[in-house]
């Protein structure tokens, strides 16, 4: 099984020193169909014009194609990138504190961010326990986020992470201070390429509107490299969303170690 990644190049993403569009947090436009009046959680917003393969607009190389689905073909991948470009921004929303992030929980946008309809989620029951998580945050302070290529060598260590269990990674050997100090053990806000995972490459996503099978897009991960508070106290925390650039469709699922 393959990780079905939309850009080949990963990018990790890491606050900016200027203004940009692409940004992690800020205010949410729609209520949780769960936790009315409280809105959903808007993890981070990506402006897809901003994407660093979509300004460029790179051919994917042969020799790349490896890391995606053997029957994926770069020109239904150039196909897709177009639907995506009609998108101009992907808001990516959750909720810690419902039975969304006990299942998989998917939206539709349209060309603009406003157009909005949920497509599945976890309703739960009354008194459900995760009305009471409240070491989750409501609403996350807004901060400008810039793409750094994520290298070879760490693209390479991400990828042999995933294939062996959380708790008897020894495969680091000598790579342990270099995963160390890149913060390479933990998820980290990652576009593109293939993320740390902490369940390991996850089912293949097909899309409700269209049933074709979606594209890995963004890992969010716990990461404290910010200076102020994340999500939570746990660093083994994660958000994998796929997209469906032709429907406009984004589908998610929350991870803990």
């Amino acid at each position: 099984m393959s990780l079905n990644s939309l850009f080949w190049r990963g990018y990790f993403l890491r606050p900016a020193d200027e203004t940009t569009k692409t940004t992690l947090g800020g205010r949410s436009d729609f209520e949780c169909p769960n936790c009315k009046p409280h809105k959903l959680l808007k993890i981070a917003s990506i402006e897809v014009a901003e994407i660093p393969e979509i300004i460029r607009g790179e051919a994917l190389p042969e020799a790349i194609q490896s890391v995606h689905s053997k029957n994926l073909n770069l020109a239904l991948l150039r196909h897709e990138w177009m639907h995506l470009t009609n998108l101009i921004r992907v808001p990516l929303y959750y909720c810690w504190h419902c039975p969304i992030m006990s299942q998989r929980f998917s939206y539709q946008i349209g060309t603009n961010e406003k157009l909005f309809e949920l497509l599945e989620y976890g309703k739960g029951a009354q008194g459900d326990p995760y009305t009471s998580n409240d070491e989750y945050p409501r609403e996350i302070q807004e901060i400008n986020l810039q793409y750094f290529r994520i290298s070879k060598k760490d693209q390479e260590l991400q990828s042999l992470a995933n294939e062996h269990d959380l708790s008897t990674r020894a495969f680091v050997g000598k790579h342990r201070n270099h995963i160390k100090r890149h913060n390479l053990n933990i998820p980290n806000h990652q576009l593109g390429g293939i993320p740390l995972l902490l369940q390991g490459i996850p089912d293949d996503i097909n899309c409700p509107k269209c049933t074709q099978q979606m594209f890995f897009f963004v890992s969010i991960g716990n990461w404290y490299g910010l200076k102020f508070k994340w999500m939570c106290g746990n660093p083994f925390v994660q958000i994998l969303y796929h997209i469906c650039p032709q429907c406009g469709v984004v589908s998610c699922e929350g991870y803990t170690d």
